[in-house]
C-alpha cells in the first residue's frame, strides 16, 4: 500500500529571479514509511508532476532506490491530478489499483500526512529561506517580573473587581492559579464583589444597589 500527496514546501527559492515556494510531489510505503519516489516543480502541481514521482518511485536500482517497486494499491484524496486520464492509465498500465479516499478524510492516508509534519520541522525550518517564523510561546513571553497570586492568598471574602480599580480574577475550574498584572494590589476587603456559585465568572453588584 502506497500512498500519495501534494505538499506546498515552506521554503522561499529563486525561480528565474522570483522568490517561489515549490510544490513537493511524493510516494510513500505505508508498511516501511520509506519515500518511494518524490518530484519537486516550482508552480502548481499537475498530473506531469504526478508522473513524475511515480517515474521514480517505480525503479529499485541507482538514482533512484534502494526504495521502489509496485505496490498492489495506492490512497489519493480525491486530487484531480491523481485521478486524470493520464495518470489513471499510468497506473492501469502498472496494474495497480487506485483507490479514491472520502473527502475531508486526511486521517485515512495517516502515512503521508504525517510525512509532510516531520519534513517540514525536521528537515525544511532549517533551510535558509524558511518562510514560517515559530510561534513564541506564552510562557516566553511573560514578563519576568510578572506576579501570580493564588486562591490562598485572597483575603477572606474578597474577590477584587471593577469596584476598585483592580483586575478581575475569577476562579478556573482547572486548578491554575491566576495571573495578576504587575503594579496592581488587591484591597483588604472591598465587599462589593460577589462570585457566581458555578465558579466560572464573577457577578460584580455595587453595595448601593444590593
Amino acid at each position: 500500500m502506497w500512498e500519495t500527496d501534494h505538499v506546498q514546501a515552506p521554503v522561499l527559492v529563486d525561480v528565474d529571479g522570483r522568490a517561489r515556494r515549490p510544490w513537493i510531489t511524493w510516494f510513500t510505503d505505508c508498511a516501511t514509511n520509506a519515500i518511494t519516489g518524490v518530484a519537486v516543480t516550482p508552480g502548481d502541481p499537475s498530473r506531469e508532476s504526478v508522473l513524475a514521482a511515480l517515474r521514480s518511485a517505480v525503479p529499485c536500482e541507482e538514482p533512484y532506490g534502494p526504495f521502489g517497486g509496485l505496490p498492489e494499491k495506492v490512497r489519493v484524496d480525491r486530487g484531480k491530478d491523481f485521478l486524470s486520464r493520464t495518470v489513471t492509465a499510468a497506473f492501469d498500465l502498472l496494474d495497480v489499483t487506485v483507490e479514491d479516499l472520502p473527502a475531508y478524510t486526511p486521517h485515512l492516508k495517516g502515512t503521508v500526512e504525517g510525512l509532510n509534519r516531520a519534513v517540514e520541522s525536521m528537515f525544511l525550518a532549517a533551510l535558509p529561506g524558511y518562510a514560517r517564523q515559530p510561534r513564541p510561546s506564552r510562557r516566553a513571553s511573560r514578563p519576568k517580573d510578572e506576579a501570580l497570586l493564588g486562591f490562598e492568598d485572597l483575603p477572606p471574602g474578597c474577590w477584587p473587581g471593577r469596584c476598585g480599580g483592580t483586575p478581575s480574577i475569577a476562579p478556573r475550574p482547572c486548578g491554575a492559579r491566576p495571573r495578576l498584572r504587575p503594579g496592581r494590589t488587591i484591597p483588604p476587603r472591598c465587599g462589593t464583589c460577589r462570585p457566581r456559585i458555578c465558579g466560572r465568572s464573577l457577578r460584580r453588584t455595587p453595595a448601593h444597589a444590593r
